[in-house]
């Protein structure tokens, strides 16, 4: 499963992720001073709940995809070494 072709786009996509965890962590933070502070429940249950939902499931599918991303990686360079074109110095012998 080839996530991204080229390297810059496996950047830019990965970056997605890394924006998102760190807003999650930025909202769980939010939600912690909110309730050590006092502040109404409606304002720290909404920002709780965004923030840990979006550093668990963001943080856990980011590992995945990057999993995925280097066994791919490896595949298409192993199946370039088995091929002709995969070495030049077969070519040249």
């Amino acid at each position: 499963m080839a996530v991204c072709s080229k390297r810059k786009s496996q950047e830019i996509y990965f970056g997605r992720y890394r924006f998102r965890i760190c807003h999650g962590v930025d909202f769980a933070c939010i939600w912690y001073f909110a309730y050590l502070f006092g502040q109404p429940r409606w304002v720290w249950l909404r920002s709780g709940f965004f923030g840990l939902n979006d550093t668990v499931l963001f943080g856990v599918v980011y590992w995945i995809i990057l999993k995925r991303y280097r066994e791919a990686e490896l595949r298409k360079s192993m199946s370039e070494d088995l091929t002709l074109g995969g070495n030049k110095n077969d070519q040249q012998n």
